[in-house]
């Protein structure tokens, strides 16, 4: 996380390098939270819970540091998904239905080798396409190997949800 990330709307900030900034007693190369409007760094549960409270915010006694601001709905921050691209077709990879469509017609058979893994396997090499069983469970390391294997077929981009 570098530079300056705003949350709630520009209400709160993380500073990366605040000995950059007029704060005293706070040294540098250390990350702080800075409350925008009074320009007042953030130095317990207390205050932050004082600041939320103004706006609104319950905390019921619990505060936590969220890694991936857009998970939580309250912050109506857009979040980032990768998506598996078929490139011809410029379609979407929206289900294991769709992928072995794909993967079938570029002479990819299915590997029954596992029963909790959906596998893949071309005959002609050694490659081995293990894929989870469930969908919501295909993540961008999933994406990105079927990517390797099928050089210009497929690609991960990055969407806006």
């Amino acid at each position: 996380m570098a530079g300056v990330w705003s949350i709630s709307n520009g209400v709160t900030r993380l500073v990366e390098n605040p000995g950059d900034l007029p704060f005293p007693n706070v040294p540098r190369r250390r990350k702080v939270l800075v409350h925008v409007p009074s320009n007042e760094v953030i130095t317990s549960y207390n205050v932050l819970a004082g600041k939320l409270s103004s706006l609104g915010w319950e905390s019921n006694g619990v505060t936590r540091l969220v890694e991936n601001p857009g998970a939580p709905p309250f912050l109506n921050v857009p979040r980032r998904r990768k998506v598996l691209v078929h490139v011809p077709s410029n379609e979407v990879i929206t289900s294991y239905d769709v992928l072995a469509g794909k993967l079938s017609s570029l002479g990819w058979e299915r590997y029954y080798e596992d029963p909790d893994l959906l596998q893949f396997r071309k005959r002609s090499r050694i490659d081995l396409i293990s894929l989870p069983r469930d969908f919501s469970k295909f993540k961008s390391v999933h994406m990105y190997d079927i990517c390797i294997k099928n050089r210009n077929e497929f690609e991960v981009r990055d969407t806006i949800i």
